[in-house]
């Protein structure tokens, strides 16, 4: 006997769809893979792993990059979007430190390894 059974899926739209949606949940891996693989250790910047705790004593995930061998030319806080984490933006983070800026980079609460729940009155807290 078979525990489950999958439905033959007959409709052409909803093979798509299908596919649709798994494409979309490997494309999520996408960047954690991208920053675990293609950093290259002769890059003219380093990444980190920063613990950072918001006014009310919650705990930020961040990633902090540091121009190598130059002055930093000040410093940036980017953060992604409703939906995601950090490294998300992980592109526009690595262009901005590669132009001289120490970027940090952070999850807000509730998302990526930050602590929390997910407020969005809130998250000004998480930058200040």
């Amino acid at each position: 006997g078979h525990m489950f059974r999958l439905k033959k899926i007959r409709s052409h739209k909803n093979q798509i769809l299908l596919l649709i949606s798994i494409s979309l949940v490997l494309i999520g891996f996408l960047p954690q893979i991208t920053i675990t693989i293609v950093r290259d250790y002769n890059d003219p910047y380093t990444v980190e792993p920063l613990g950072l705790e918001s006014q009310d004593g919650t705990y930020i995930s961040s990633f902090i990059y540091t121009p190598k061998g130059e002055k930093s030319h000040g410093g940036v806080v980017v953060s992604h979007r409703y939906w995601g984490d950090k490294t998300i933006m992980d592109p526009m983070s690595v262009e901005l430190v590669r132009r001289g800026f120490t970027v940090i980079s952070i999850d807000f609460r509730g998302h990526g390894a930050s602590g929390g729940q997910f407020v969005e009155s809130e998250l000004i807290k998480d930058i200040e």
